[in-house]
């Protein structure tokens, strides 16, 4: 359900969860309603990565926004109305 939210080949989110895993950033777990299933869940660490990476990512778009000044905040709102088109 993941990969087809994010519109990413199932065999490469496969190999996005492995490598996630084995750096200790997620858990996965098999659901016992349905053995397909599979639970994603951040651990600690993947918390703390997200976080930092989300810091990173508003620090960027508010150095991007302030170089344009007044017409950033308005670059935002259209880019906030293009949000629905795309999904």
């Amino acid at each position: 359900m993941i990969a087809k939210q994010t519109e990413i080949d199932v065999m490469t989110f496969s190999t996005i969860l492995k490598n996630s895993e084995k750096q200790q950033l997620i858990l996965r777990s098999t659901s016992s309603q349905d053995s397909r299933a599979k639970y994603v869940r951040l651990t600690e660490k993947g918390q703390q990565v997200l976080a930092q990476a989300l810091s990173l990512v508003e620090a960027l778009e508010e150095e991007f926004i302030g170089i344009l000044g007044d017409q950033g905040e308005q670059l935002n709102q259209l880019l906030i109305k293009l949000i629905p088109q795309a999904e």
